[in-house]
């Protein structure tokens, strides 16, 4: 559980930070089809699970990006969504960068909660 834990946050880190720009761009218009932040939320949670279930099941990374592409979209239809519905709310939220950040803050909390059912500590670092 703890890497588990490390991996999130070591995920989250490095999302935040590659996709900073210098310039913020107020005037984001969100597409069409824009996915609610809740939904969103829950879907991206179900990713980093799904990334982390796979990272621990095969050391060798080779293939790796393949087989979450795949069962991704598993992920996609339980949502009502498709995979390009969810690139462009991924891509509207990265340019949000506050918005981005408090999904993030929600699915690190939904899963410190989680843990906590189980009478586990999460560390601080």
């Amino acid at each position: 559980m703890k890497f588990f834990l490390h991996f999130l946050y070591s995920f989250c880190f490095i999302f935040l930070f590659t996709q900073c720009s210098y310039r913020i761009d107020t005037q984001v218009v969100p597409p069409d089809n824009l996915i609610a932040k809740d939904t969103f939320t829950s879907i991206l949670k179900d990713i980093m699970i799904l990334e982390n279930f796979y990272d621990v099941q095969q050391g060798d990374k080779s293939g790796l990006e393949l087989k979450i592409s795949n069962t991704a979209e598993v992920i996609y239809q339980n949502h009502n969504v498709d995979s390009a519905r969810f690139f462009s709310s991924m891509d509207y939220y990265g340019k949000r960068q506050e918005l981005l950040r408090e999904i993030y803050i929600s699915i690190q909390d939904s899963i410190n909660l989680e843990v906590a059912k189980y009478g586990l500590a999460v560390e601080e670092e």
